[in-house]
């Protein structure tokens, strides 16, 4: 730190100077004690620039606790990372050959199955203990690895596949999953007839051991003709397919209806005639006024044929249309089995 300078008060003949005077020197005292390192931790005790030790030691220093703090020798000899590396890199007696030898043993190793060699020592341990007399590995020697791998045999094969069971006559077991078809489906067949409709499987299929993309059965069905909704109590069904009654299906269906008359409100259900899947209501405001709607949803082991159905209860002149558009697809439903 600076020097203390004090400046004497030349006579205490004017208390007013002489009071200056010695309130300047105290002034200068608490900076320069303010300026020192306080021992006992008493703050401000933070370093305003580099501290010196004039090559003299710091003492007594603790373990480091973070990452932030000075590190001693002794915790640097015991860091394992940094000195076991240093150690295991004096194993190689000829430091200068360090890439020649790394590239033999990775041949050795690759061609003759060692493991892990960690130094040049372990090229000479025999592969096995019916060769142990007469082939060893020596370091930097390509020839006698190749050697040797010449002299291993090769290891036995395991779990080759054997040839698929072909499917019988009998095949109305449910095809649920791919492991199924892998183990029953002989090299070339391309579909399994069963249950409702057939699963088709992927094309280019060659082998029962490739994966197998299989096709759920899909049904679709159009209006042929319009539907008149007599009876304002009723509904009359529209288009409908017959899937059968397995399996988990996903159904969506879409119709066109009118009213002849006037203003009308309509009621529509998307059922397989027993349970209700989805249903909606819409109206129109005037004769001749037409009405598009589209209804979907699943349903599990239906009881009867998947219908979209419809009820004009404001009078007996609505009526479900087919080819309003001049294309014969006003009103369809399609169904995709999912399980």
């Amino acid at each position: 730190m600076t020097k203390v300078v004090l400046t004497t008060p030349a006579s205490f003949v004017n208390d007013a100077s002489a009071v200056a005077q010695e309130t300047a020197n105290n002034a200068t005292l608490v900076a320069a004690f303010d300026n020192t390192v306080s021992r006992d931790g008493t703050g401000p005790n933070t370093m305003g620039a580099d501290f010196d030790m004039n090559s003299h030691r710091i003492l007594n220093l603790p373990p480091p606790a973070s990452g932030l703090e000075p590190v001693r020798l002794i915790d640097v000899s015991a860091a394992p990372g940094l000195v076991g590396a240093l150690a295991k890199i004096n194993n190689l007696s000829d430091l200068a050959n360090v890439s020649t030898a790394k590239v033999n043993l990775s041949l050795v190793k690759a061609d003759v199955g060692l493991g892990n060699i960690d130094n040049t020592s372990d090229v000479n341990k025999p592969v096995s203990t019916a060769q142990a007399a007469a082939d060893t590995v020596v370091a930097n020697n390509a020839a006698t690895a190749t050697a040797l791998k010449a002299n291993v045999a090769s290891p036995a094969l395991t779990g080759v596949p054997t040839a698929p069971t072909p499917l019988t006559a009998d095949n109305s077991t449910t095809i649920a999953t791919t492991a199924y078809v892998k183990a029953n489906v002989a090299s070339g067949v391309t579909s399994i007839a069963g249950n409702a409709g057939a699963f088709t499987l992927g094309v280019g299929l060659t082998n029962a051991v490739n994966d197998i993309r299989i096709s759920h059965p899909v049904f679709t069905n159009t209006l042929g003709a319009d539907v008149a909704l007599s009876n304002i109590a009723n509904y009359f069904d529209g288009p409908s397919v017959a899937q059968g009654t397995v399996g988990t299906w996903f159904v969506s269906g879409s119709i066109l209806v009118t009213d002849t008359v006037g203003a009308a409100g309509f009621t529509f259900k998307l059922w397989d005639g027993t349970t209700l899947i989805a249903s909606s209501t819409f109206g129109i405001t005037a004769a001749n006024v037409q009405l598009f709607v589209s209804l979907s949803g699943i349903i599990t082991a239906p009881a009867g044929n998947l219908r979209l159905s419809c009820r004009d209860f404001s009078s007996t002149s609505g009526k479900i249309l087919f080819n309003q558009s001049g294309l014969s697809k006003d009103s369809t439903i399609s169904a995709v089995r999912l399980a």
